[in-house]
């Protein structure tokens, strides 16, 4: 246990990064435990929080706008795959329905 508390001590900034880069790009790492961890020492003091708090952030954004990107640039074909869930294959928004009654959609 004291050997990852020194580990933390030493290069918690670093380690804080890398969690919350890994786990926003998305492999299954969790960084919780590592974020719960820079707040017990930020807590005593044995860590700053501005930075921690900045590099935490920093790594979400980065990572989201890398994906943001990718998908931008690729669309779809970033998410699909052969073995891909059926639930993928639902649109995010209903398609627009034209309806030239004035009344409800499903009337006309």
């Amino acid at each position: 246990m004291h050997s990852a508390m020194d580990f933390l001590l030493r290069h918690g900034y670093i380690v804080l990064f890398v969690a919350v880069a890994l786990e926003q790009i998305g492999l299954p790492i969790p960084s919780g435990p590592v974020l719960l961890a820079a707040g017990a020492l930020a807590g005593s003091h044995r860590l700053n929080l501005g930075p921690a708090l900045a590099l935490a952030v920093a790594a979400s954004l980065i990572c989201d706008s890398l994906w943001f990107a990718l998908g931008r640039l690729r669309g779809v074909q970033c998410s699909s795959s052969s073995a891909a869930s059926p639930l993928n294959r639902i649109p995010a928004s209903p398609r627009p329905t034209q309806c030239t009654c004035g009344t409800v959609p499903s009337r006309c």
